[in-house]
């Protein structure tokens, strides 16, 4: 299986310190972290797949409410997708309650879990997902059976893991733009939507369109009402940006990001 290779490490120098990388783990505030990651640490990470990490040492049932918001919190600061992979790390704790509690409350926020310890600790909390980090602490680079993830080994300012690529991780390379988007959009001849536009002016759903396509395809997170507000525009401007448009529709969709959008759909 080929794996890939992350960087776990308390902050963005010393991951960056470890070579190159597919991912690097960043830790959430609000948890028992050495040290939490700043967004601008986050944002500056250079590697494809990125993975935060919520710790809470020796996890108590009665505080696993807090620790859920504190996480989604977390999760919710620093952009990070839906759908992708959050780490808990509990250290040696066995708890099966609590990550049945933790896990129960990041699936309802959207989010998957993996958890991270050794194999006879993180076994024995069983994981609904069956998402696991383990410890093995070898000098071999392997995932080991049983695992989603394997720790190998441990360095003086950062770990190595090797992950199994098929885990549900925040990837943040763009989808591929689309060959030629022009074309799409000159056979169809859709409206330039501008700032300010509302579907209530229009003969069609036109805007609540635009940001669906942002959100499924690009998880841009717009509220979908059918209004080219800032936010919108903001997400527009950034993909016309991403895939290098004409300056002449900054901040508008044009024919040219209409092809965009629709090959993205």
């Amino acid at each position: 299986m080929t794996t890939l290779r992350f960087i776990d490490a308390t902050s963005l120098a010393d991951a960056q310190k470890a070579g190159p990388a597919d991912g690097t783990a960043f830790y959430l505030p609000g948890g028992d972290a050495y040290r939490a990651w700043t967004i601008s640490e986050v944002h500056g990470i250079a590697t494809r797949y990125r993975l935060p990490v919520f710790v809470r040492s020796n996890p108590a049932l009665s505080r696993v409410t807090g620790d859920v918001d504190n996480a989604v919190a977390g999760l919710h600061a620093f952009a990070v997708p839906r759908g992708t992979l959050l780490a808990l790390d509990s250290e040696t704790s066995v708890n099966p309650a609590y990550v049945q509690e933790f896990w129960s409350g990041i699936r309802a926020a959207g989010y998957r879990l993996i958890d991270y310890g050794s194999q006879s600790v993180v076994f024995g909390n069983q994981n609904p997902d069956g998402y696991y980090w383990g410890a093995d602490w070898t000098d071999v680079p392997h995932v080991h059976p049983g695992d989603q993830a394997t720790q190998f080994a441990s360095f003086s300012n950062f770990d190595v893991s090797e992950f199994s690529p098929a885990l549900p991780l925040w990837d943040t390379r763009p989808p591929a733009p689309p060959a030629r988007p022009a074309e799409v959009a000159v056979k169809v001849n859709l409206p330039v939507i501008v700032f300010g536009t509302s579907d209530a002016h229009l003969p069609h759903w036109y805007v609540h369109r635009i940001q669906a396509i942002a959100n499924g395809v690009w998880n841009k997170g717009l509220a979908v009402d059918g209004v080219f507000g800032p936010k919108t525009q903001a997400a527009i401007q950034a993909l016309q940006s991403q895939y290098g448009l004409p300056a002449a529709e900054r901040g508008q969709v044009g024919q040219v990001t209409w092809g965009l959008l629709l090959a993205g759909a």
